[in-house]
């Protein structure tokens, strides 16, 4: 049997175990449906309603300090987010990789009324402990994701949408995540794209920090679009090595060799020394220039 049909059959138990209780307009996404077969694997009851982990007092404060680096950058996006938002009923909450809410940003209406009362300054949204939601199914699977009404494993979460994306530092790891949730009738469209957005402009000020002390390239086949979120980010050691790079260089380089190691010379028609500020040529016919980190 192949993986295909093992993922079709895995999927039929997992909606099977959920009985009547599905979302109205047809099956959820792949994304969805994988992450129900994990909770029913888990032994996750869709119509059970367990408590909601919190984790100890001092811990929030600890799991905060761990996570300064990122959580700087991440707090002032929440806000921007608020402002962009405002006024439908949301929720955004800024989270650890462990899935443990460390910051929120809501209005009062969403905060006071039905299942919101769960999330708290350290509740544990692990997707092993909450069942698919937009926290912890972005972390199991390290991309953005969006979780509407009854697509929630745990039908308790069924009047509430979300939508979250992992936050990744300058070497590719998972280090916290964004969530932006509001009721299922107030949701808004729009609102996985800023999250997204906003996960991108933190990861940039993340590799630009961290590689403050490396030649950082920024990468787009469009010049005038190399000082944007759109640009690809590379950093090479002193030695002309590639140290790090973001998710959108690998993929405007895609058919390059992108990875940890790879010599400049490699990507670039050019030697190492001759990277100035302005236009560089790229392999794959892209433009680069060099960025100044503040």
């Amino acid at each position: 049997m192949g993986s295909n049909d093992e993922r079709a059959l895995a999927h039929a138990w997992a909606i099977r175990s959920r009985g009547a209780s599905l979302p109205p307009g047809g099956l959820p996404p792949p994304e969805i449906l994988d992450s129900w077969v994990r909770c029913a694997r888990a032994g996750l009851d869709a119509s059970a309603d367990p408590p909601i982990h919190v984790v100890e007092a001092t811990d929030p404060a600890r799991r905060r300090d761990r996570a300064d680096i990122v959580r700087r950058p991440a707090l002032a996006e929440l806000e921007t987010l608020g402002h962009q938002i405002a006024g439908s009923n949301f929720l955004l909450a800024f989270a650890d990789p462990e899935g443990v809410v460390l910051d929120l940003y809501a209005d009062n209406r969403f905060l006071t009324s039905g299942s919101a009362n769960d999330i708290v300054a350290g509740s544990l949204w692990s997707e092993a402990q909450a069942g698919t939601n937009g926290l912890g199914t972005a972390l199991a699977i390290g991309a953005p994701v969006a979780v509407n009404g009854l697509e929630h494993h745990l039908l308790k979460y069924g009047d509430i949408s979300c939508t979250a994306a992992p936050i990744r530092d300058a070497f590719g790891q998972v280090i916290g995540a964004l969530d932006a949730s509001s009721y299922f009738e107030s949701r808004q469209r729009h609102t996985q794209a800023l999250v997204q957005m906003a996960c991108t402009h933190i990861e940039k000020q993340l590799l630009l920090h961290q590689m403050r002390d490396r030649l950082v390239l920024a990468v787009h086949p469009r010049a005038e679009f190399l000082g944007t979120l759109s640009a690809g980010l590379l950093a090479f050691d002193a030695q002309g090595r590639l140290v790090a790079f973001n998710g959108r260089a690998r993929d405007l380089l895609s058919g390059l060799e992108v990875s940890s190691g790879t010599p400049f010379e490699q990507l670039f028609d050019a030697p190492t020394n001759s990277s100035s500020p302005g236009c560089a040529t790229v392999a794959s016919g892209a433009c680069a220039t060099r960025w100044a980190a503040s």
